[in-house]
């Protein structure tokens, strides 16, 4: 059974990240000690079990391209902002009660009879 070995050519590289778009560009910011992550506060993280919770940096960088609107839909964007204002979480143990679920009236029908 012999080895089979397969030739590849690399023509260039590229890179979108919170520390700006191009190699180049990232590497010195890497370089500078720039990070490219935000640590999350402890208000936020209370039960979740890590040890430097964080997530990617969302600064935009209109001088190298990062744009972090592009990267999330506007509709999952939307999404999200709805289920913050709730102040839900994903570990939540049930879902938040509707909004405007107490002017509601239970002993009326939707629909006429």
């Amino acid at each position: 059974m012999g080895v089979s070995v397969k030739r590849i050519v690399v023509t260039g590289m590229g890179i979108v990240s919170p520390l700006g778009c191009g190699v180049q560009h990232v590497w010195q910011s890497l370089l500078a000690g720039k990070s490219g992550i935000t640590r999350l506060s402890e208000q936020l993280v209370a039960d979740i079990p890590a040890k430097w919770p964080a997530v990617p940096s969302i600064d935009s960088d209109p001088l190298h391209g990062f744009d972090p609107l592009a990267t999330i839909p506007a509709k999952e964007r939307k999404r999200w902002i709805a289920l913050l204002s709730l102040r839900w979480s994903p570990r939540a143990k049930r879902w938040p009660e509707p909004v405007g679920r107490q002017h509601l009236r239970p002993n009326r029908n939707a629909l006429p009879r």
